[in-house]
């Protein structure tokens, strides 16, 4: 729930380079939003729940000036652009960026001074505006492309081993037996990737991506040491996947385990 809360704000054009047009915030249970040099609705969140990566919210809204009483339900994800910036989402598929207080002070929008006390608790989430603005300030990543950036991403949420010697990255077409030493093996439902190291020991993921900045993992064994009479079992854990959302993580390291990779077309 953490991950949604703060200032998020729709640019015209080039996100943190051009106008903010809107603003939405969440600080608890508590939204507001708003236009430049409109007045700020402020509503209440009256239930929330997570529909995998999805959180939804059912929103009221009391009568204030200009609006009238109502109830709503707000359903939001959260993702990363090919540039690796961080963006909130809602069904009409408009990407809007976090923003620092002092962003949205100096934009020129309309901030009340009845509003000051409530933005001034929204410093808190400005530590993670500066972490997700300074991946595309440092310009480390802008020569890699976004599935090179994605495979080292993937692997250091996952394993975590930066020191790994090489990543070899594979994929698996749907329809691809998941188990090669059976013939009745079941098989993947998508598309997937493998990644795996030069040794076992290095660790194996197999996900596939939702684009959304969440992945689905597939618990493969690297190797089918249990007897026969156990697969069915095992390829019923695989294909019950789990959910990842994806952190940024460092970009340096990012950079170094991208140097390692060989992908397999």
């Amino acid at each position: 729930m953490k991950e949604f809360q703060g200032i998020f704000a729709l640019f015209s054009e080039t996100p943190y380079e051009s106008v903010i047009e809107f603003i939405f915030i969440l600080n608890g249970d508590t939204t507001m939003e708003g236009f430049r040099q409109a007045d700020y609705v402020k509503s209440e969140v009256t239930n929330q729940s997570f529909d995998g990566n999805t959180l939804i919210m059912d929103i009221h809204t009391p009568a204030q000036p200009g609006y009238g009483e109502s109830t709503h339900q707000l359903a939001m994800n959260l993702g990363y652009d090919e540039k690796g910036e961080q963006y909130l989402a809602f069904e009409t598929e408009e990407k809007l960026y976090p923003i620092t207080v002092d962003d949205l002070m100096e934009s020129g929008f309309n901030v009340p001074s009845v509003y000051e006390p409530f933005f001034n608790e929204l410093r808190a989430y400005d530590q993670k505006v500066s972490r997700t603005i300074s991946l595309s300030n440092t310009e480390v990543l802008e020569d890699y492309s976004a599935k090179e950036i994605e495979y080292a991403r993937v692997w250091l949420n996952t394993i975590g081993n930066v020191e790994v010697d090489e990543l070899n990255i594979q994929y698996e077409r749907e329809g691809t037996p998941i188990n090669i030493y059976d013939d009745e093996s079941v098989v993947y439902p998508e598309d997937v990737t493998m990644i795996t190291g030069r040794y076992t020991a290095d660790g194996m993921i197999v996900y596939s991506g939702n684009g959304d900045g969440t992945i689905n993992i597939y618990d493969v064994p690297s190797h089918w040491q249990a007897p026969p009479e156990d697969w069915p079992a095992i390829y019923e854990d695989i294909l019950d996947t789990s959910t990842m959302y994806l952190e940024p993580m460092n970009d340096s390291e990012v950079v170094q385990l991208i140097g390692k990779m060989t992908i397999y077309e």
